[in-house]
Protein backbone atom coordinates (compact mmCIF):
# COMPACT_ATOMS: atom_id res chain seq x y z
CA UNK A 1 0.00 0.00 0.00
CA UNK A 2 2.66 2.26 0.76
CA UNK A 3 4.69 1.45 -1.99
CA UNK A 4 1.74 2.24 -4.13
CA UNK A 5 0.99 5.49 -2.63
CA UNK A 6 4.50 6.75 -3.27
CA UNK A 7 4.72 5.49 -6.65
CA UNK A 8 0.75 7.68 -7.01
CA UNK A 9 2.36 10.99 -5.00
CA UNK A 10 5.72 10.51 -7.31
CA UNK A 11 6.00 13.67 -9.83
CA UNK A 12 2.95 15.31 -8.03
CA UNK A 13 3.31 18.81 -9.13
CA UNK A 14 2.23 17.65 -12.83
CA UNK A 15 -0.17 15.77 -11.44
CA UNK A 16 -1.98 18.54 -9.54
CA UNK A 17 -1.87 20.60 -12.75
CA UNK A 18 -3.45 18.15 -14.78
CA UNK A 19 -6.29 17.67 -11.85
CA UNK A 20 -6.45 20.97 -12.09
CA UNK A 21 -7.55 21.77 -15.32
CA UNK A 22 -9.84 18.32 -14.83
CA UNK A 23 -11.49 20.04 -12.39
CA UNK A 24 -11.95 23.25 -14.18
CA UNK A 25 -13.47 21.75 -17.58
CA UNK A 26 -15.83 19.79 -15.17
CA UNK A 27 -16.66 21.78 -13.03
CA UNK A 28 -17.00 24.79 -15.70
CA UNK A 29 -19.75 21.95 -17.50
CA UNK A 30 -21.54 21.42 -14.67
CA UNK A 31 -22.06 25.13 -14.23
CA UNK A 32 -22.94 25.71 -17.41
CA UNK A 33 -25.46 22.78 -17.16
CA UNK A 34 -26.85 23.19 -14.01
CA UNK A 35 -27.55 26.97 -14.47
CA UNK A 36 -29.49 25.50 -17.86
CA UNK A 37 -31.95 23.40 -15.71
CA UNK A 38 -32.41 26.00 -13.46
CA UNK A 39 -33.26 29.00 -16.21
CA UNK A 40 -37.04 28.83 -17.22
CA UNK A 41 -35.95 30.04 -20.84
CA UNK A 42 -34.18 26.59 -21.24
CA UNK A 43 -37.02 24.39 -19.61
CA UNK A 44 -39.35 25.96 -23.09
CA UNK A 45 -36.69 26.02 -25.21
CA UNK A 46 -35.42 22.18 -24.68
CA UNK A 47 -38.31 20.90 -23.73
CA UNK A 48 -37.09 16.90 -23.64
CA UNK A 49 -34.17 17.64 -24.24
CA UNK A 50 -34.21 18.69 -20.64
CA UNK A 51 -33.99 15.27 -19.47
CA UNK A 52 -30.81 14.07 -21.60
CA UNK A 53 -29.21 17.57 -19.76
CA UNK A 54 -30.08 16.45 -16.49
CA UNK A 55 -28.44 12.92 -17.31
CA UNK A 56 -25.71 14.74 -18.56
CA UNK A 57 -25.33 16.94 -15.23
CA UNK A 58 -25.59 13.85 -13.00
CA UNK A 59 -22.56 11.96 -15.27
CA UNK A 60 -20.39 14.69 -15.27
CA UNK A 61 -21.08 14.97 -11.52
CA UNK A 62 -20.33 11.70 -10.91
CA UNK A 63 -17.22 11.82 -12.88
CA UNK A 64 -16.02 14.54 -10.60
CA UNK A 65 -15.53 11.88 -8.29
CA UNK A 66 -12.29 10.81 -10.15
CA UNK A 67 -9.96 14.75 -9.41
CA UNK A 68 -11.09 14.61 -6.26
CA UNK A 69 -10.26 11.26 -5.29
CA UNK A 70 -6.88 11.33 -7.14
CA UNK A 71 -6.17 14.84 -5.84
CA UNK A 72 -6.95 13.12 -1.82
CA UNK A 73 -4.64 10.69 -2.61
CA UNK A 74 -1.94 13.49 -3.26
CA UNK A 75 -3.39 16.19 -0.32
CA UNK A 76 -0.47 14.95 2.23
CA UNK A 77 2.10 15.69 0.24
CA UNK A 78 0.45 18.80 -1.30
CA UNK A 79 -0.09 20.20 2.23
CA UNK A 80 3.14 19.52 3.25
CA UNK A 81 4.70 21.62 0.56
CA UNK A 82 2.02 23.98 1.39
CA UNK A 83 4.01 24.44 4.77
CA UNK A 84 3.73 28.45 5.61
CA UNK A 85 0.77 29.17 3.25
CA UNK A 86 -2.09 29.67 4.88
CA UNK A 87 -4.12 31.69 2.23
CA UNK A 88 -3.43 28.46 0.33
CA UNK A 89 -4.29 26.18 2.50
CA UNK A 90 -7.55 27.66 3.70
CA UNK A 91 -7.92 27.71 -0.53
CA UNK A 92 -7.70 24.40 -0.19
CA UNK A 93 -10.54 24.07 2.25
CA UNK A 94 -12.89 25.68 0.96
CA UNK A 95 -12.67 24.07 -2.55
CA UNK A 96 -12.26 20.90 -1.35
CA UNK A 97 -15.70 21.29 1.17
CA UNK A 98 -17.49 22.41 -2.54
CA UNK A 99 -16.77 19.55 -4.14
CA UNK A 100 -17.74 17.55 -1.38
CA UNK A 101 -20.43 19.25 -0.67
CA UNK A 102 -21.93 19.28 -4.20
CA UNK A 103 -21.02 15.67 -4.42
CA UNK A 104 -22.98 14.44 -1.47
CA UNK A 105 -25.92 16.86 -1.75
CA UNK A 106 -26.17 15.58 -6.25
CA UNK A 107 -25.99 12.20 -5.26
CA UNK A 108 -29.09 12.86 -2.44
CA UNK A 109 -30.79 14.84 -4.82
CA UNK A 110 -30.08 12.52 -7.82
CA UNK A 111 -31.14 9.38 -5.24
CA UNK A 112 -34.13 11.62 -4.33
CA UNK A 113 -36.90 8.65 -3.83
CA UNK A 114 -33.87 6.53 -1.69
CA UNK A 115 -33.77 9.71 0.52
CA UNK A 116 -36.94 11.23 0.96
CA UNK A 117 -38.42 14.53 0.47
CA UNK A 118 -36.74 16.07 4.10
CA UNK A 119 -33.59 14.60 2.69
CA UNK A 120 -33.94 15.94 -0.96
CA UNK A 121 -34.97 19.53 0.30
CA UNK A 122 -32.48 19.95 2.37
CA UNK A 123 -29.84 18.26 -0.04
CA UNK A 124 -31.20 20.98 -2.66
CA UNK A 125 -30.28 23.92 -0.34
CA UNK A 126 -27.22 23.03 0.01
CA UNK A 127 -26.42 22.27 -3.51
CA UNK A 128 -27.59 25.62 -4.14
CA UNK A 129 -26.04 27.77 -1.70
CA UNK A 130 -22.76 25.71 -2.56
CA UNK A 131 -23.68 26.98 -5.86
CA UNK A 132 -24.45 30.97 -5.21
CA UNK A 133 -21.25 30.82 -2.94
CA UNK A 134 -18.88 28.82 -5.14
CA UNK A 135 -19.72 30.33 -8.24
CA UNK A 136 -19.00 34.11 -8.17
CA UNK A 137 -15.58 32.19 -6.14
CA UNK A 138 -14.73 30.43 -9.17
CA UNK A 139 -15.42 32.70 -11.59
CA UNK A 140 -13.22 35.23 -9.65
CA UNK A 141 -10.55 32.86 -9.78
CA UNK A 142 -10.59 32.09 -13.08
CA UNK A 143 -10.21 36.02 -14.08
CA UNK A 144 -7.46 36.14 -11.43
CA UNK A 145 -5.29 33.48 -12.06
CA UNK A 146 -4.94 33.94 -16.01
CA UNK A 147 -2.76 36.93 -14.64
CA UNK A 148 -1.14 34.78 -11.88
CA UNK A 149 -0.07 32.21 -14.19
CA UNK A 150 1.87 34.81 -16.27
CA UNK A 151 3.79 35.63 -12.89
CA UNK A 152 6.08 32.00 -12.23
CA UNK A 153 7.54 33.68 -9.03
CA UNK A 154 4.40 33.60 -7.63
CA UNK A 155 3.52 29.68 -7.70
CA UNK A 156 3.62 27.15 -5.61
CA UNK A 157 4.80 24.20 -8.09
CA UNK A 158 6.81 24.69 -10.27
Amino acid sequence: MKKGLARIRQGYGKKLVSIHAWNAWLVLLLALSGLMLLGGFWRETLGEGRVWLKWGHIVVGLALFVPVLYYLLLAAKHWKRLKGRTSQKVNVVFVLTLLIGWLISGIVLWQFKLAGPRAANAALLIHDLLTWIGLPVIIYHSITRTKWLKETQKRSIT
